[in-house]
């Protein structure tokens, strides 16, 4: 089994798993957004061939569930009036990201390395969920200031 292959293997099985896994929430999003740097980082890393053959099924399997449950996420969170619309972006981003992003890996692989191309990539991933990590983190502290402001109102509304 040859590395594009396993990616594909890998892909079916997270297809799978995400399909099975429950409702998108973008804490699972964050999770599988790490988990694709973090196979991504460990391809890059490897010594030899066969070795990336062995990581290769897991950057599938992080990929797919990368893609579909960003799709998912956005679909679900969505106001039903704006849907068409953000799933457009969202598919722009995502299809028209390629023509650009593809041929600059490609040219950094071919006159650096392949190792340098997929560090790039995985470190963008590691960032970009680092991000949204903090984005979750921030959001939860606001809604917890928020609903104790929600208690603290009902307290001094009840004793009044």
């Amino acid at each position: 089994m040859g590395p594009v292959s396993g990616v594909g293997v890998g892909a079916v099985a997270g297809g799978l798993v995400v399909a099975s896994g429950g409702p998108p929430t973008a804490q699972r999003l964050v999770l599988v957004t790490a988990s694709f740097g973090t196979s991504v980082l460990l391809a890059a890393v490897m010594p030899t061939i066969g070795l990336v053959f062995v990581v290769m099924p897991f950057v599938g399997a992080a990929s797919v569930a990368v893609i579909s449950l960003s799709n998912a996420t956005l679909q679900l969170n969505s106001d039903s009036k704006l849907r068409g619309r953000v799933m457009a972006i969202f598919s722009m981003a995502l299809i028209g990201s390629t023509p650009i992003g593809g041929p600059l890996m490609g040219w950094i692989g071919e006159t650096v390395s392949a190792r340098v191309s997929l560090l790039i990539g995985g470190f963008a991933a590691i960032v970009a969920a680092l991000y949204g990590w903090m984005r979750l983190t921030q959001s939860t502290a606001t809604d917890a200031d928020t609903a104790a402001a929600g208690v603290q109102a009902a307290e001094v509304a009840t004793s009044a």
